[in-house]
């Protein structure tokens, strides 16, 4: 029995090692990770500052953190918060529970004789290894390079990395047909993108240090953004390849993401992922593995590698879930003969190279002037005695300013009037996702000048010609109907008129203006559509304003409530 008793132990052995090394193989889903913090550079030996590479040395501690950033991969956590308390077991628990931190990222200088090793890695909250991108440089070539060129060798190594983190955005919450991403116009996600969903399974683990080294992708299905914020996005499920399979956690990533743009041609070598055949691969590919030093002792132990198999199209699952149709294809057209744009389209271009969008308003302006003369405007029998047009010009990122033109016109109760406005408002947004509601996206604070002349007959208020100057703050925010897959964008504003320069026609004299003070609350809102296309909403204002004049007083107010269409280009 000795012998049957032995090789029954070494059969069990093989056990044990074969389950260890399945166990070792198998690191379950990749984590999602929103949150990170950016580790300050550390040096295995720093130089001081007599040394050739301390400019190199200040160059990477400065510029580690703003390239991470850049990538727009993730939310970076405050710097300052992050050094202060990543080193401590109590201080990783504050940032996890008070900044729900997922992960961090961290840079390792290893300076030695000849040569510099950087080693870039993403690291879970407990700092254990999630991914390792090294890189070894010659000291002498650190040396005759410029400062971008170093920092585009530590940009290229940082992006390495990120791109092999196999997921750039994530559903958040399911309502239904739609989902919630963890991603939206800083991970340059639009509306009209479509997304592939994967579960992704972590199938080997550096043997070593922990790291991953390759997945298994698992399709889920697809979806199609129909409204995108600056750090979240919702979109409509289009595919399923089962019931229920998209939830929480579900991931996709995004090819035009500044860290995979970088390294777009490194992308299109990937392998391709195995999906359903009603599935559109052109935006979710395999990430492209970028072997570090350390990978290549995987590569030495195991130099014949089963290559991945050739795409194949996997059996069909059992019920697909489509929520809408693919649109057959169309027969080919002729084109027709060009002669050239009509004059709607030269107006078109013009606007469309001009602004960013553009406004046409329609409405109701009960106004009313009191003091030393008074009068107010009649009720208009077709509710229309006010017109009024904005065009938004892009300055730079956050800055925009806006040029209006009003006209207004009608009767009052002695007479008639009539009056021209322009208006210009230079704006800074500041975003400020969830601030008070969770539709808020920012505010906005600037300043204004104002022109305005009035005119009114049969009155003794004969109008006023005034320059206008003030500030304003405006919040602005949408909110998505999900029954009807719809988006409402709104604007909260309040304008202060701080000064004013003119004259008014009081009490059949013409008295002069050297002064205001007043405010104006303005909402309006408006059903969002796509661009080129009229999206209609509506506008609400409502002013009052103390001009201050060298004989009398004067007090002007006004109530307005209109129709907006606006055209975004």
């Amino acid at each position: 029995m000795t012998q049957p008793w032995h090789g029954f132990r070494i059969l069990i052995a093989l056990g044990v090692a074969l389950l260890c090394q399945s166990l070792q193989a198998n690191g379950g889903l990749v984590p999602a990770i929103r949150n990170v913090g950016v580790i300050p550079v550390q040096w295995q030996s720093s130089p001081s500052m007599i040394s050739p590479l301390a400019k190199f040395k200040a160059l990477s501690e400065t510029a580690f953190s703003p390239i991470v950033r850049s990538a727009k991969r993730f939310q970076q956590i405050n710097d300052t918060i992050v050094e202060n308390n990543w080193a401590t077991p109590n201080g990783r628990k504050l940032l996890v529970d008070e900044f729900e931190l997922d992960g961090y990222l961290s840079l390792n200088v290893d300076e030695q004789s000849d040569l510099v090793i950087m080693t870039v890695r993403l690291l879970s909250p407990q700092l254990n290894n999630y991914l390792v991108e090294s890189e070894r440089i010659l000291k002498s070539w650190i040396l005759t390079q410029s400062e971008r060129q170093l920092q585009l060798r530590l940009k290229k190594l940082v992006f390495r990395l990120l791109n092999r983190y196999p997921i750039d955005v994530f559903v958040t919450s399911v309502q239904g047909s739609f989902i919630t991403l963890s991603g939206g116009k800083n991970q340059n996600l639009f509306e009209g993108d479509e997304l592939q969903f994967y579960d992704v399974q972590i199938t080997q683990i550096h043997p070593a240090n922990g790291a991953w080294l390759n997945y298994d992708y698992k399709y889920l299905g697809r979806a199609k953004v129909i409204d995108s914020k600056d750090y979240s996005a919702i979109a409509r499920l289009t595919s399923l390849a089962f019931e229920g399979a998209i939830k929480n956690s579900s991931s996709a990533k995004i090819t035009h993401i500044n860290s995979r743009r970088l390294f777009a041609q490194m992308d299109e070598e990937s392998p391709p992922l195995p999906i359903s055949n009603q599935a559109r691969i052109a935006d979710l590919k395999a990430p492209t593995k970028i072997p570090s030093p350390e990978d290549q002792i995987i590569v030495a132990l195991k130099p014949d590698p089963t290559p991945p198999p050739a795409a194949q199209e996997p059996p069909a699952p059992p019920e697909e879930t489509e929520t809408e149709d693919d649109e057959p294809p169309m027969e080919p057209t002729p084109e027709p003969v060009d002669d050239g744009p009509g004059f709607l389209a030269n107006v078109h271009n013009f606007f469309q190279n001009q602004f960013s969008s553009f406004h046409a308003i329609a409405g109701l302006n009960l106004w009313s002037a009191t003091g030393t003369s008074s009068s107010s405007a009649k009720f208009p029998f077709w509710l229309v005695n006010h017109l009024e047009a904005w065009g938004h010009i892009p300055v730079e990122k956050g800055h925009e300013l806006r040029l209006g033109s009003s006209l207004g016109f009608g009767e009052t109760g002695d007479g008639g009037f009539f009056g021209l406005g322009l208006s210009a408002e230079y704006t800074v947004q500041s975003p400020q996702p969830g601030l008070v509601f969770q539709e808020v996206d920012g505010i906005a604070y600037g300043a204004l000048v104002e022109l305005e002349t009035t005119q009114a007959s049969g009155s003794s208020y004969g109008g006023y010609d005034a320059l206008i100057l003030g500030g304003l703050i405006k919040a602005y925010g949408r909110h998505h109907l999900v029954e009807s897959s719809q988006t409402i964008e709104g604007e909260l504003a309040m304008k202060l008129k701080l000064l004013a320069f003119g004259q008014a026609g009081l009490s059949g004299t013409t008295a002069s203006i050297s002064g205001a003070f007043g405010y104006e609350l303005q909402a309006l809102a408006i059903l969002k559509d796509q661009p080129d296309d009229w999206e209609w909403g509506g506008l609400f204002r409502y002013e009052s304003t103390d001009f201050t004049v060298d004989s009398g007083s004067l007090t002007y107010g006004h109530l307005f409530l209109g129709g907006m269409a606006r055209l975004r280009f």
